[in-house]
C-alpha cells in the first residue's frame, strides 16, 4: 500500500493510540529539531563565506531561515529533482576534499573534556544521531516511479554513507574540529568555496525535511492546502526552527539532543513496535523477545542520552563563558579564541 511515513504505517496496521503518539512525538520532534540543525549549519557555513560583523548570530540564522522558507515553497520533493539531490551529494565530497587539503589552522575550540559517564551517554546519542539515515525511507518510497527499487537504494544509499562516514573519521585525526570547516583557514577561497557548498547542501535537505513534515501536517489537517496556506504553513515550521536554532546554536550539543530525545526511538524501538504488529500471526516467543530487547535498549539509551545531553550542554557553556564572558554560542568560537 506504499504508506508514506511511519505514522501512516501505524494506522495501517491498526496501533494503538499509545504507540500513535509515541510514534507522532518521535516524528514531529525529530523533523522540527532536525530543521533547527540544519538553520545552525547553514548561518555557520554563511559566516565562514561573507564574513559578517561580530558575531551575526541572529542575522546570519534569519537569512539562512529565509532561504530554507523560499525553497520550501516547492511544493513536493520531486519539484527538487533527481539532480538537485545528486549534486547535493556531490557537493559533500567536494567539501570534504577540501578540507583534506588543509590542516587545522583555524581558531582552537572551546573544549569541554570530559570523561563521565554523562559525556559517554551524549556521545553515544551523537552516533545515534549519525546511524539513522532510513527515517525517510517510506517517503522517498512514495514518490520513487519505480518503487520496487526502493529496497536497493535503501541499501546502496546507506553504504555509500556510511563509506564517507568512515573516510571523515579517519581524515579528521585524533582531535577533529568541531566545525567541518574549522580545518580551513578562515578567509581563504577554499573555505568560502567549501562554505558556500555546504550552504546549499544543506538548504537541499532542509526543504526536503520540511516538506515531508509540512505534507504529514496537511493530510493530518484532511485537505490539501492552497499555495497561502503552504506558505504559511511552513513560514510557521521554519519559525519553530528558528526559535530552538537561537536557544542552541551549538551543532554538537543540539546533535546530542536530537540523538536522545528522537534518533533511538525512531530507529529502534518504533520499527521494533510496528514489526512486531505486522508480524503478530508468526512465532510469538522469537518475536517477543527481539522487540523487547530493542524496547528495552531504546529506553536506556533516552534516559541516559538525554541526561548526558543536557550535562554537555551545561559544560559547554560553562566553558563558552569562562573563555569569552558574554559571547553567544560556539558560533563565536573564533572570537572565544582569541579572548581566551
Amino acid at each position: 500500500t506504499r504508506p508514506r511515513d511511519m505514522l501512516e504505517l501505524a494506522q495501517g496496521l491498526d496501533a494503538g493510540r499509545p504507540l500513535r503518539a509515541l510514534v507522532a512525538s518521535a516524528w514531529y520532534g525529530n523533523l522540527v529539531l532536525i530543521l533547527a540543525q540544519y538553520l545552525v549549519v547553514m548561518a555557520r557555513s554563511l559566516r565562514v563565506a561573507f564574513p559578517l560583523p561580530g558575531c551575526a548570530v541572529v542575522e546570519s540564522l534569519l537569512i539562512a531561515a529565509l532561504t530554507a522558507w523560499l525553497i520550501a515553497q516547492l511544493p513536493t520533493l520531486d519539484a527538487l529533482g533527481k539532480g538537485a539531490a545528486q549534486l547535493s551529494f556531490a557537493s559533500v565530497i567536494v567539501i570534504l576534499a577540501i578540507c583534506a587539503r588543509h590542516t587545522r589552522n583555524g581558531p582552537p575550540p572551546v573544549v569541554a573534556r570530559d570523561a563521565s559517564a554523562a559525556a559517554v551517554a551524549a556521545s553515544l546519542t551523537m552516533i545515534t544521531f549519525a546511524m539513522i539515515t532510513s527515517k525517510l525511507f517510506l517517503n522517498v518510497r512514495r514518490e520513487m516511479r519505480d518503487p520496487r527499487e526502493a529496497r536497493k537504494t535503501l541499501r546502496y544509499g546507506i553504504a555509500a554513507f556510511t563509506c564517507v562516514y568512515v573516510v571523515v573519521v579517519f581524515l579528521s585525526g585524533p582531535e577533529p574540529p568541531r566545525f567541518l570547516l574549522d580545518s580551513v583557514g578562515r578567509h581563504s577561497t577554499d573555505a568560502r568555496v567549501a562554505a558556500a557548498l555546504l550552504y546549499c547542501h544543506v538548504a537541499v535537505s532542509y526543504a526536503i525535511n520540511q516538506n515531508v513534515l509540512a505534507r504529514t501536517l496537511e493530510r493530518y489537517r484532511g485537505h490539501t492546502l492552497s499555495r497561502r496556506g503552504w506558505a504559511l504553513m511552513t513560514a510557521a515550521l521554519t519559525l519553530s526552527s528558528l526559535l530552538i536554532a537561537i536557544l542552541v546554536p551549538v551543532f554538537s550539543d543540539l546533535v546530542a539532543v536530537i540523538g536522545a530525545l528522537t534518533s533511538g526511538p525512531l530507529g529502534f524501538a518504533m520499527p521494533a513496535l510496528l514489526f512486531d504488529l505486522a508480524t503478530r500471526e508468526s512465532d510469538v516467543k522469537r518475536r517477543r523477545k527481539g522487540v523487547i530487547s530493542l524496547v528495552l535498549f531504546t529506553v536506556v539509551l533516552t534516559i541516559a542520552g538525554t541526561t548526558g545531553a543536557i550535562v554537555r550542554t551545561v559544560k559547554d557553556w560553562e566553558a563558552q563563558e569562562r573563555s569569552a564572558p558574554g559571547v553567544r554560542g560556539f558560533f563565536c568560537a573564533e572570537q572565544a579564541g582569541s579572548m581566551s
